[in-house]
């Protein structure tokens, strides 16, 4: 069977879906590391109310968590394989562009470095890093990155409508693409 790339409308419904329980998963360290803090168990997921080592400590934890979101499918049911939860709603999935399945290190490229570090515009793990990176270095500098990245994550955007697979920028990095997986 010939593998179809998935579309980029399936791709953003996906992403949206992942994007808001990924968020979950970061909103969730700082809640408990706010609670921890306070010493009272509070909803709180303003990151700037804690000291440094607790608003590092929580990025930490939260951009794990994030993975593990990411990775936990798989783990639970082998035929998962390349999909989060958002990507398996709409039958699509990551596969290395050589076709073979992603493993955990491949998905830890892809997210943790490809979408957090490098792209880094649309995603909650990445700003919760700019809010610590604010705590230690001189906020303008922090907008600057921001912008930087905004046009990073353009063209990533762009490479999805230009590229043969749809590789975006953490697909490159990965060394992957997204197929759809409902049959033609």
């Amino acid at each position: 069977m010939k593998k179809i790339t998935a579309s980029p409308i399936k791709r953003l419904i996906a992403y949206i879906i992942d994007w808001y329980l990924s968020a979950l998963c970061m909103s969730l360290s700082i809640c408990l590391f706010v609670s921890i803090y306070q010493g009272k168990l509070t909803i709180d997921t303003t990151i700037s109310k804690l000291p440094f080592s607790y608003a590092l400590t929580s990025l930490i934890v939260g951009i794990i968590l994030v993975y593990i979101y990411y990775v936990m499918p798989q783990w639970i049911a082998p035929t998962y394989r390349g999909q989060s939860l958002g990507k398996r709603v709409m039958h699509i999935r990551i596969v290395r562009t050589d076709g073979k399945d992603v493993r955990s290190l491949t998905i830890f490229l892809r997210t943790v470095i490809g979408i957090i570090l490098v792209e880094e515009t649309f995603n909650n793990a990445s700003f919760v890093l700019r809010s610590v990176l604010g705590m230690v270095i001189d906020n303008q500098l922090v907008v600057y990155l921001y912008y930087a990245f905004c046009i990073v994550s353009l063209i990533s955007i762009i490479m999805l409508f230009k590229d043969p697979l749809g590789q975006m920028i953490h697909d490159k990095i990965a060394g992957t693409f997204v197929i759809d997986t409902k049959e033609k």
